[in-house]
């Protein structure tokens, strides 16, 4: 497989606040229904399906906080069967790969 990507900074493009989104959501047809919707939204960077309290865990991207804050909101907060959320913002990225993972030795 083949494909061409480009690396542009976030910031750069307008996207300088990321945050993390734990997400329950409740009943299996409402999980199915939000894995889709997250999947299509371009401010979702990552989706992870989680063990534990949680059921995913998202990386998402804003402008700014209010900004983040309203999306956060109304993309996924009305999305059906989500009962609870919780918001971490990141304050300085410290280490991020966007390449992908380490070939094995």
């Amino acid at each position: 497989m083949c494909r061409k990507i480009a690396l542009v900074e976030p910031q750069r493009p307008g996207y300088g606040t990321f945050a993390f989104v734990q997400v329950v959501v409740e009943g299996r047809r409402n999980d199915q229904s939000f894995v889709r919707a997250m999947q299509a939204l371009p401010q979702v960077l990552e989706l992870h399906r989680m063990s534990g309290e949680w059921t995913c865990l998202l990386k998402v991207c804003a402008p700014d906080v209010p900004q983040l804050k309203a999306f956060v909101d109304a993309a996924i907060g009305r999305c059906g069967g989500v009962s609870r959320m919780q918001i971490t913002i990141v304050l300085d990225p410290l280490k991020h790969r966007v390449t992908g993972v380490p070939a094995r030795a």
